[in-house]
């Protein structure tokens, strides 16, 4: 069975569309998720230097931390490691 090049071509044109939309829904969604997965990531540091803000003097002597260590880490934004 042939197939003629104007069936061909139309049914290209049909498709190319729904597949860019698929592609772009796709991308959307992983950026969506990335992003998502970086402020969860921010918002648990957050918490962390939040309950090392916490800490009492014996704590932090008993960690290894001056409250000078303790103070740079707290002080630091939630993006940065």
């Amino acid at each position: 069975m042939k197939i003629s090049l104007n069936t061909l071509d139309h049914r290209q044109q049909i498709d190319r569309p729904f597949n860019k939309a698929q592609a772009w829904m796709q991308n959307t969604l992983i950026r969506a998720h990335c992003l998502l997965q970086r402020i969860k990531r921010w918002h648990q540091r957050y918490r962390q230097r939040q309950a090392l803000a916490r800490l009492s003097a014996y704590e932090m002597k008993d960690m290894g931390f001056t409250r000078a260590d303790v103070l740079e880490e707290v002080n630091k934004p939630c993006w940065r490691e």
